[in-house]
């Protein structure tokens, strides 16, 4: 990105704080924020809300030890977890609480939300494999688990336009800024 991407802003607020704030708007909790490069300053947009920061000493790793990293600081008796992406800003409420809705009614499973058959994030992972998530290594991902046969694999198909739009580049960024959606927020904020 050529920038510190969770300090992008958008609108009123930073990317991260989006995404952090979508969260605790579905009433997620506890939400544990993983944090590696520059963590104290990213931290600090942070800073009035109710998340737990954790810092991941191996994210140079990339995104698996962050993922691997977060899901080990959970309580043990956390029976799934919600595994959210910090450059998805707009995911909404009722999107997360789809995937709680179909993992209550299928206990076990990892939830994925699909928009015309494409995969994306957030999901929701049951508990059952935390160990398996623990046991990855790279070059393997987190798809890797998702797919693994004896996984067992939930699709909730919502009809979002852009809901798996992610920020990974400048220009991605420069779109997102043009298509105005934060445009009213900035003058009002």
């Amino acid at each position: 990105m050529g920038r510190m991407k969770p300090l992008l802003p958008l609108g009123s607020k930073t990317l991260l704080q989006r995404v952090v704030d979508g969260l605790l708007a579905a009433e997620l909790s506890p939400v544990y924020v993983v944090l590696g490069h520059r963590a104290d300053e990213v931290a600090a947009c942070l800073a009035d809300r109710p998340v737990e920061i954790t810092r991941n000493e191996r994210y140079r790793e990339g995104m698996l030890s962050s993922v691997q990293w977060g899901a080990d600081q959970l309580p043990l008796d956390a029976p799934a977890f919600v595994l959210a992406l910090g450059d998805q800003p707009d995911v909404p409420t009722s999107v997360i609480r789809a995937l709680r809705a179909e993992w209550e009614a299928h206990p076990g499973s990892i939830v994925v939300p699909t928009v015309g058959g494409k995969r994306g994030h957030p999901i929701l992972i049951d508990a059952l494999y935390r160990p398996a998530l623990r046991v990855l290594r790279n070059p393997q991902t987190l798809r890797d688990l998702v797919h693994a046969p004896e996984t067992l694999r939930r699709e909730v198909p919502v009809e979002i336009e852009g809901l798996f739009t992610d920020l990974d580049t400048p220009e991605d960024y420069e779109a997102l800024l043009r298509s105005g959606r934060y445009a009213e927020e900035s003058r009002l904020g």
